[in-house]
């Protein structure tokens, strides 16, 4: 008697179909592989059985946030540089004022010491020219007592000197007005002499 709850095999049980695909499932079990059932394709488990692939896995996340970092280091370098370069051009400002200011500073102590000079010149030669017209008045006048006296003393030697013979009369001083010289008088006849 059969047990009726034992499946027994037959020959319709075990016929494979004509188009049906070989599964190897031992290979499944001892490479790792995952098999894709309807392409029949194998898909490589590298995660799982190969560690040094994890390794360069590794190796990459490692050097992609080595380079972020870098990257960000390096921008944040050029922000320091920029606001040194801003602090510098700030301070070539404030010296490119503070020199702009002393040089004016110098041009108008120049410009007061050059009128200051120019003044104390123009000072000197005023001076220097009220001398020289206080001299020339002093000269003029000294040559009008001059001629003055020459006239008196000429006048002197023509109306006085008189003799035997008369006094020739000095001829006249040139001057600003011509004097001549008059000629003496004839002097009186001399007593006869006695025998």
């Amino acid at each position: 008697m059969k047990n009726p709850t034992t499946t027994q095999n037959t020959d319709k049980d075990t016929k494979v179909p004509a188009d049906a695909k070989y599964t190897d499932t031992s290979h499944n079990q001892t490479s790792g592989h995952i098999t894709d059932c309807s392409t029949n394709t194998v898909i490589p488990n590298i995660f799982r059985y190969h560690p040094w692939y994890s390794a360069l896995l590794f190796v990459l996340l490692a050097s992609y946030v080595l380079m972020m970092g870098t990257v960000v280091y390096a921008v944040l370098k050029v922000e320091k540089l920029q606001r040194v370069v801003v602090g510098v051009s700030a301070d070539v400002d404030v010296l490119k004022e503070q020199a702009d200011f002393i040089k004016r500073n110098n041009d108008i102590d120049s410009n007061k010491q050059h009128q200051q000079q120019q003044q104390h010149q123009q000072q000197q030669h005023n001076n220097n020219n009220n001398y020289i017209k206080n001299n020339n008045n002093y000269i003029k006048n000294n040559n009008i007592i001059l001629y003055n006296n020459i006239i008196k003393h000429r006048r002197h030697l023509a109306y006085v000197h008189q003799g035997a013979k008369g006094s020739r009369g000095y001829p006249g001083f040139p001057g600003p007005v011509g004097f001549d010289g008059r000629k003496g008088e004839k002097g009186d006849k001399g007593n006869k002499a006695v025998e």
